[in-house]
């Protein structure tokens, strides 16, 4: 990921973030700049250096962050003879942001909860506050209007993620983890992928991201 984006996906964090169930105007993220690298399952993971991950099982997932990028894409079309032509990217349609948005929140929801925490709406000592920003979010597939168009292309997008975990009470950022990642085919063999299929390859995606992070706790936990 470019430290450039990093930087305004800091920003965003840090501005964006509002107190959790507290009537403490004072209330703010710290510990960003305290936070060491530690192994996990993405290109960046800090932990700060007195987080005791293992006391929290509730958490307070925060309405995330989302930058699409909507360029129009080119495409190839099927047949022997190979024509471009522009298209819309499906980011470019509302309803589909929304309903990438939807399929993201759902993943790490679901992860925390099959890992045993409670999701809460209200902050109390064992609450962790989940907040994540994806930047650049970009799609090489059509929008859904042009979904009768096959394409060629094993990689369908790619996001720049950040996560963080963030303790409810002091708002000491316990755990980041930063990456852009590609998402890719599952059946990347294939010449062709049809379009209408691509939900399908998002919601692997974004149950990815969930599980590694999901994963990095566990053995920041455990170890």
């Amino acid at each position: 990921m470019k430290r450039a984006a990093l930087f305004v996906v800091v920003g965003i964090l840090v501005v964006g973030f509002q107190p959790v169930a507290r009537a403490n105007s004072d209330f703010e993220v710290v510990g960003l700049s305290d936070l060491e690298k530690t192994k996990g399952r993405f290109a960046e993971n800090l932990v700060h250096p007195s987080a005791e991950l293992s006391k929290y099982d509730k958490v307070y997932p925060m309405t995330a962050y989302f930058q699409f990028n909507d360029q129009g894409i080119t495409i190839a079309r099927t047949g022997t003879v190979i024509n471009s032509k522009e298209h819309a990217s499906l980011f470019a349609e509302e309803d589909n942001c929304k309903r990438f948005k939807d399929i993201v929140a759902g993943a790490f929801v679901n992860e925390f909860r099959e890992r045993g925490f409670e999701i809460v709406k209200e902050a109390s000592p064992t609450t962790l506050v989940l907040r994540a920003a994806l930047i650049d979010i970009q799609s090489n597939m059509p929008a859904e209007s042009t979904r009768n168009v096959a394409v060629s292309v094993v990689d369908i997008g790619e996001a720049s993620v950040v996560v963080e975990l963030v303790d409810s009470q002091t708002g000491v950022i316990q755990l980041r983890v930063e990456e852009r990642r590609q998402i890719s085919r599952v059946d990347a063999s294939m010449a062709q992928f049809d379009p209408s299929g691509v939900w399908t390859e998002f919601d692997r995606w974004a149950r990815r991201v969930a599980r590694d992070l999901g994963r990095t706790l566990e053995k920041l936990t455990t170890d």
